[in-house]
């Protein structure tokens, strides 16, 4: 199959208007038309993609290049352990009210002023947490 290439110029140059194109022939350019384009676009991306990536190459070694390089690390004595302090013992005697109280003023705090007004109807247990 061969491929026909008729430019605008070629055609006006002939006397062929684009009305007495056959379809194959139409179909014909804009095939190529499209190749042409697509071919195109993808060229200059793979340009741009292949400059970026050089860029990057040399901007990288510059910069690594600019870096202060360490000194060896000086032989320090070694340091004593932190003492740690036992942790603050947790009351585990709340109230369900108060443990409600307090996750209702957490999330309205959350909310802030744009909260919606709620009220906390009912509250069970679940013991389906690891589900």
């Amino acid at each position: 199959m061969k491929l026909l290439t008729l430019s605008a110029a070629a055609l006006a140059s002939t006397g062929v208007a684009e009305a007495e194109m056959t379809l194959g022939e139409k179909l014909n350019a804009g095939l190529i038309t499209l190749v042409l384009g697509m071919g195109t676009v993808f060229a200059v991306l793979i340009f741009l993609w292949f400059i970026i990536a050089m860029v990057g190459k040399i901007l990288g070694a510059a910069t690594k290049s600019k870096a202060p390089k360490k000194a060896a690390e000086p032989v320090s004595a070694p340091v004593p352990a932190a003492v740690s302090e036992p942790a603050p013992e947790v009351e585990s005697g709340i109230s369900d009210e108060e443990l409600v109280a307090v996750m209702a003023a957490a999330i309205a705090a959350f909310g802030g002023e744009n909260a919606p007004r709620m009220r906390i109807r009912s509250v069970r247990r679940s013991t389906n947490w690891n589900k």
